[in-house]
């Protein structure tokens, strides 16, 4: 057998081995490739899931709160109020009142004075700093007072995590950054004339560092004409 073909079957062999190394190495990146995009997708869908998740549980916070507030006003007085700390076009954050809780001799019986306001939680006093380590700064909570300055004084907490400000508002300036009509307001802010209330509560929450969802509900509380 001539020379030259019997050493033209091991060349062949040889660019046959390079091809199949050469395959395996492109399938190996394409591997990868794939994996690493199906890992993106799959943390981007997991980051989508808990950011839906968390703004629907902020949403039923706030309606919650503000529900809870609601009941309580709808049976109050109107001469039975405190009177406002400031008038439009700022809001307070706190409201005094008396619930009507029943009748004696034809007359309207009223509850003790309670209150309803905003309250910075206890491990975030009111100092511009993150003290609790939740991505989120001088936060408070919405508290309700029955029997307000009495012996048997009771307080509940009506929701946590509600903002220092109305949402898109920054705080202390002047101004109406947020373009509702008031200026400076809190997260819990009321707005009321003589038989009616605007209500307004904005709640937020981090879901990672440097993300932090918001949600704002606002009401209309008529209550009653005292006697």
């Amino acid at each position: 057998m001539p020379r030259h073909l019997i050493s033209a079957k091991p060349g062949r062999s040889r660019r046959r081995g390079l091809t199949l190394i050469e395959l395996i190495f492109a399938l190996a990146i394409m591997a990868g490739v794939v994996g690493g995009g199906v890992l993106v997708t799959t943390n981007s869908l997991t980051s989508a899931f808990r950011t839906g998740s968390s703004v629907a549980s902020l949403e039923f916070t706030a309606r919650q709160a503000i529900s809870l507030v609601t009941r309580k006003l709808e049976v109050a007085g109107g001469d039975q109020l405190g009177p406002p700390s400031v008038l439009p076009p700022f809001s307070a954050s706190r409201i005094d009142f008396r619930r009507a809780i029943g009748f004696e001799d034809g007359a309207v019986v009223w509850s003790p004075v309670e209150r309803i306001e905003f309250q910075y939680r206890p491990d975030e006093p009111n100092d511009g700093v993150d003290n609790n380590g939740n991505n989120l700064v001088d936060e408070g909570r919405l508290v309700w007072i029955e029997n307000l300055g009495l012996a048997d004084e009771r307080r509940h907490v009506l929701c946590n995590w509600v903002s220092e400000t109305l949402e898109g508002e920054i705080p202390g300036n002047g101004i109406d950054d947020n373009g509702n009509g008031l200026i400076d307001e809190p997260g819990f802010a009321l707005v009321y004339d003589e038989y009616r209330i605007v209500v307004r509560l904005t709640v937020q929450r981090s879901v990672s560092a440097g993300i932090v969802l918001s949600r704002t509900v606002r009401r209309t509380i008529g209550f009653r004409n005292g006697e």
